[in-house]
C-alpha cells in the first residue's frame, strides 16, 4: 500500500506578497537548519550565561 502525502499550495495575486512570503520560508528553513545543527554538534539548543557568568545549557 502506498502512502500518499497531501499538501496544500496557496496562490498569491500579488507579487509583493509572495515575495515575502518566500523569503519568510527561506528565512524559517535557514534558521532551523542553523539550529538543529547546532543541536547536533553540541547535543545542546542554547547556552545562557548565568549570574556568575559560568555557562548554563538547556536542552
Amino acid at each position: 500500500m502506498a502512502l500518499v502525502t497531501r499538501t496544500e499550495q496557496i496562490q498569491f495575486k500579488s507579487e509583493t506578497i509572495s515575495g515575502l512570503a518566500h523569503a519568510s520560508k527561506n528565512l524559517f528553513n535557514t534558521a532551523n537548519y542553523i539550529i538543529r545543527q547546532r543541536f547536533f554538534e553540541n547535543d545542546k539548543l542554547y547556552q545562557e550565561t548565568g549570574e556568575k557568568g559560568e555557562g548554563i545549557w538547556y536542552k
